[in-house]
């Protein structure tokens, strides 16, 4: 029985230094992409986001953990200055593809709101 127990040890503390290897990983690609991203669980709470994402939103990744992503970015239509439809609940309601409006920006760029 210990060497059952000392072999699903072993197994353990090995899938974990794949988790951990893994997840530096994922975080030095959301450092190097130059388009702005942000990661959210399946109810849409933040859990990530890279330097690009914070300069477009005007948030910092520590303020935005937790949050729901519709409290951070939003865009809005250049036209009317009306907040546009959330396209990101939008492909989590549907599973597909959403374009965005063709005339839109982020408040954030420009201290709109």
């Amino acid at each position: 029985m210990n060497k059952q127990l000392e072999s699903e040890i072993e197994e353990r503390k090995r899938i974990e230094e794949e988790l951990l290897a893994e997840k530096e990983r994922i975080e030095v690609t959301m450092r190097s992409i130059g388009d702005g991203v942000i990661s959210t669980d399946l109810q849409g709470r933040i859990t990530s986001t890279n330097q690009v994402a914070e300069a477009l939103t005007g948030w910092k990744e520590e303020e935005t953990i937790g949050k729901q992503l519709a409290s951070v970015f939003h865009i809005v239509n250049e036209l009317n200055r009306n907040r546009c439809e959330d396209p990101v609940q939008k492909v989590m309601e549907t599973g597909g593809v959403v374009g965005l409006a063709t005339v839109w920006f982020l408040p954030a760029l420009i201290d709109f709101l």
